[in-house]
């Protein structure tokens, strides 16, 4: 292993949960590694297999997200944490989640608020994300609303 890592290494060694690897780490390579930012690589797996996306979340969620800040003098234990988000079998790419632009689409966030007057701004937000014009339009009318309204909506 050469002395500098790359993220490509770290989350290869995450995938096969080699925990043991922070030991064979010289200091330098260990003070190379970003926990926060393995906390944004690790919770994205690039497969076809929606379990093993689904997996991957769930478990940087329960076992390294969870205390994460509380945990941050402990390297080694981070270390452990994330090595148990792998899953053992192959090394997988694991794309960076980068922070959601502040505002959007306003259309779509103020059309789902209509829809949804009881749910939370930050559940709103998440939904607006993952929401499209169209998928909008087709709940609008599957829900009875004439064109008028649809066109008024989004």
């Amino acid at each position: 292993m050469s002395n500098k890592l790359t993220i490509a290494d770290e989350t290869g060694a995450i995938d096969y949960r080699a925990k043991d690897l922070w030991d064979s780490l010289t200091d330098e390579q260990k003070k190379q590694i970003s926990f926060y930012l393995l906390l944004r690589y690790a919770s994205d797996v690039r497969t076809s297999d929606a379990e093993l996306v689904g997996k991957a979340v769930i478990n940087t969620n329960n076992y390294y997200n969870k205390h994460f800040f509380a945990l941050s003098k402990h390297p080694k234990l981070l270390w452990y944490l994330v090595c148990m988000t792998g899953n053992g079998e192959k090394d997988y790419f694991h794309e960076y989640i980068k922070f959601k632009p502040k505002g959007g689409d306003s259309k779509i966030h103020k059309a789902l608020e209509e829809m949804y007057p009881n749910m939370k701004h930050d559940e709103l937000d998440l939904l607006a994300q993952m929401t499209s014009k169209s998928d909008i339009k087709e709940y609008a009318k599957d829900s009875g609303m004439d064109d008028n309204a649809i066109k008024k909506l989004v």
